[in-house]
């Protein structure tokens, strides 16, 4: 077998980098391919470090990839892979164990990474590393074929993004996940967000969503104020909310699955696409 070297993934400029992610994920379960503008866009909004981040190299090619984000103590694994030619050979482990010394290196107190609960070889591989599974995240999916839904009592209005993401922070039951944290939604610049009044005037609940493409939204956090159920307002805002975008698909990701929401989203007929594990490795 070659010689294996790794480096930074700043060793790569940005289109290399994008082609070696697309190369990656190509026979992925979800298949991703994005452009440069893209990635240095998710880059920016989930943190990435490239000088912490690493390239593996067979024979003078990059063959494989492991983005780390980092965000004060915490790191995040945001993109991990070899190309289908490279795979089964300890590589990625190779690459798992660099990453993990730079995380001790910048001082992080853990690691978190999402991996598809179907996606037992990878998710194999990271316990060899040492992480180990946090909770289940879930995906969620409602399709314009289902049909309309009820015209809620509250309506939906909009609201400042702002004031949803202050409140953010203090309205989930459980932690959010990387990607719905408070410091990735800072860095979303095409957010919207609505809210629903109740009878004594106040507003305890927000959406915020996020246009992917035509006929298509993703709603990049939900939240609610303490004391108050989804069931209640939660659901009427999402009524409103598809009222309003009665002509779209609208997904929303990285639920935990103990969230109280998720009877909300049975109830007005979303079902789940896709499951993860969230994994975490504590720095030591």
């Amino acid at each position: 077998m070659p010689e294996m070297r790794l480096t930074a993934a700043d060793s790569l400029p940005l289109t290399a980098l994008t082609a070696l992610l697309n190369a990656v994920y190509a026979d992925y379960a979800l298949p991703v391919q994005r452009s440069s503008q893209q990635v240095a866009i998710h880059h920016a909004v989930w943190d990435i470090e490239p000088a912490l981040s690493v390239i593996a190299w067979m024979e003078n090619e990059p063959v494989g990839v492991a983005l780390l984000g980092r965000r004060g103590q915490a790191g995040w694994i945001g993109s991990m892979g070899v190309l289908p030619a490279w795979r089964r050979q300890g590589i990625g482990l190779h690459m798992l164990h660099q990453v993990q010394a730079n995380a001790r290196r910048a001082g992080l107190s853990h690691v978190d990474l999402e991996v598809l609960t179907r996606n037992t070889q990878a998710q194999a591989l990271y316990e060899v590393a040492g992480f180990q599974v946090q909770r289940e995240l879930l995906t969620w999916q409602r399709r314009v074929e289902q049909g309309a839904l009820p015209d809620p009592y509250f309506k939906l209005q909009p609201t400042s993004v702002a004031w949803a993401l202050q409140q953010a922070s203090a309205w989930h039951t459980t932690p959010p996940c990387w990607q719905r944290s408070v410091g990735s939604l800072l860095h979303m610049t095409d957010l919207k967000a609505f809210t629903v009044t109740d009878q004594s005037g106040e507003t305890p609940v927000y959406l915020l969503m996020r246009h992917l493409m035509q006929g298509q939204i993703r709603l990049a956090d939900i939240g609610i104020a303490p004391g108050h159920e989804p069931r209640g307002l939660g659901r009427e805002l999402l009524q409103g909310f598809h009222l309003r975008h009665f002509d779209a698909n609208v997904i929303l990701g990285n639920e935990p699955v103990e969230s109280p929401w998720n009877r909300v989203f049975v109830a007005l007929g979303y079902y789940v696409i896709e499951r993860q594990h969230e994994m975490r490795w504590l720095v030591t």
